[in-house]
């Protein structure tokens, strides 16, 4: 077994730097040598260890050895506290496998793929809403009209948050996206943990509201959720929508912004999309394999020696796996670097592994496949002009600005719909 090179205070020469100057458009140098050429390697950044092959990453996600509490990292204790850390360390990703489960089994019935089909034509008519915004444009910018818009109004819609309360809700998913990773957290600015805390207010006083007159919305759903007597609080409720905001917004967005660019990249993917809308389903998840929007993965923290490459890593550790590197591994992925939509993608872990699978994946899934549909439906041609263009962001492949040119069709638009 060999000895980390962290632990013999080694180093390679060559740096791997999620932040350089043109990762944010095309990392994938960078993320194949770091697959390649060194799949596990100490980040000495994030004083984190990384994987970029798929096997060790999908290992890491399943063994019970790495946990998913910050508490377990050895400097831990050095991080400079901030108002966000409640929210990770009470989050529904770094509960006990106990805790964890109870909240699932509460959890799972409304999401369920069934489950979730049942609220398209809602995200239809959000969908629909967003793109008669710029009906009369012939030229406008994907990300503040579409993509940032689309997920967390259906997120919103979802869970009941008033429309007059929804740049509330979007400040909120913004701030906890941003604030994912533990050692640049403390580097956000003021704006953020207010709009956090401004967020969680919103959600306890609905909470209040929906105990009081419950409706049909998703937040009423849990809270009559009940297994064997077993009911969520007012904060493990609060904790569920954080959750699901984490995993299913500001994430969505960017599957929906970078997705989109590489199918008008693929003129021929888009043209078979138009024809056979069956096609969706598998297209989405290879535009997720293809050009996954993650800058850094989630981390998991080693709670005894675990190898991975045969390098031994010792207890205390953070580690990364780097779904980015793994989803173009051409161990399991065959000509991984061709965008191919009949790949076959039962080995896709942009969603994760194991038992905490995202609970949100559907949902992501049906989003970005009723944008799609509908942006194909409704132009007959569709060209970037510019962009993307990308600002800074501490976990996400931030895409700001995308500008489109569009030729609308002249046929009806009501054609048959993804799936």
């Amino acid at each position: 077994m060999q000895e980390s090179s962290h632990q013999q205070g080694k180093q390679p020469s060559w740096v791997f730097d999620p932040f350089a100057p043109g990762f944010d458009a095309n990392p994938h140098p960078q993320l194949a040598r770091l697959r390649e050429e060194h799949p596990v390697y100490f980040w000495e950044t994030g004083r984190a260890w990384m994987l970029g092959r798929y096997d060790d990453c999908v290992s890491a996600l399943r063994d019970p050895r790495l946990g998913v509490s910050i508490r377990a990292w050895r400097y831990a204790h050095e991080l400079q506290a901030t108002p966000l850390d409640s929210v990770y360390e009470n989050g529904l990703f770094a509960l006990s496998a106990e805790r964890h489960t109870r909240m699932r089994k509460l959890l799972s019935p409304s999401f369920t793929p069934r489950a979730i089909a049942t609220r398209q034509p809602e995200i239809q008519a959000i969908v629909r809403e967003a793109l008669d915004r710029v009906a009369s444009s012939s030229e406008f910018d994907l990300v503040p009209n579409v993509s940032a818009v689309i997920p967390v109004r259906v997120i919103g819609r979802y869970l009941g948050i008033p429309r007059d309360q929804e740049q509330v809700f979007r400040d909120f998913a913004s701030a906890l996206v941003a604030g994912v990773n533990p050692v640049l957290r403390s580097q956000l600015p003021a704006s953020a943990f207010q709009a956090a805390a401004e967020g969680r207010e919103l959600l306890l006083r609905l909470i209040a509201e929906r105990r009081r007159h419950p409706g049909t919305d998703l937040l009423s759903e849990l809270i009559r959720a009940e297994d064997e007597g077993d009911k969520l609080t007012a904060e493990e409720l609060v904790t569920v929508v954080r959750s699901l905001v984490i995993a299913g917004a500001e994430t969505t967005t960017h599957l929906i912004s970078l997705g989109l660019v590489n199918l008008l990249a693929h003129p021929t993917c888009v043209e078979r999309l138009r024809l056979d809308p069956k096609l969706f389903p598998n297209a989405v998840d290879e535009l997720l394999r293809f050009d996954f929007f993650g800058r850094i993965g989630t981390a998991r923290y080693t709670l005894e020696p675990v190898a991975f490459c045969g390098v031994e890593i010792g207890p205390g550790e953070m580690v990364i796996p780097m779904l980015s590197a793994a989803l173009r591994d051409p161990r399991r992925f065959p000509d991984p670097d061709h965008f191919d939509i009949d790949r076959d993608q039962r080995f896709n872990i942009a969603f994760g592994q194991g038992a905490h699978y995202c609970l949100g994946a559907a949902l992501a899934r049906l989003e970005a496949e009723v944008v799609f549909s509908e942006f194909f439906k409704r132009y007959a041609a569709i060209e970037l002009v510019d962009g993307p263009h990308f600002e800074p962001h501490p976990v996400l492949r931030n895409a700001t600005s995308i500008r489109l040119r569009v030729i609308p069709r002249t046929t009806p638009r009501d054609s048959p719909g993804p799936g």
